[in-house]
């Protein structure tokens, strides 16, 4: 994983309150190009990030964006009828075993 240098929205939006730095329209501009193409980019690849907030966007001086946190993010299927995890499959069977390993037996009728 590469290394970013940034830091959140939330913490660049603060400092604008502030009047530590000024946004130009041009710079308004350029951040939503960049975080439109940061989210249609995760969706290229059938992703939905589902978490979308200022704490969970990084910017650098040039205000290029990465998207960070997936945690809560899906896989969408190609025929868009379900919605994964993205560790999909593996985990959730090794979960499914786990909780039915030490589960009591259920009497037949």
């Amino acid at each position: 994983m590469k290394h970013y240098v940034g830091e959140s929205l939330d913490d660049y939006l603060s400092k604008i309150e502030k009047d530590e730095i000024v946004m130009t329209t041009d710079d308004a501009s350029k951040l939503t190009f960049n975080l439109l193409s940061a989210v249609a980019a995760v969706h290229s690849a059938n992703v939905i990030h589902r978490d979308i907030k200022p704490e969970n966007i990084i910017i650098n001086d040039q205000l290029e964006v990465r998207l960070c946190d997936f945690s809560a993010a899906r896989v969408i299927s190609e025929d868009y009828s379900s919605f994964e995890p993205p560790y999909c499959e593996e985990k959730r069977k090794e979960t499914a075993k786990d909780l039915t390993a030490n589960r009591p037996q259920r009497k037949k009728r």
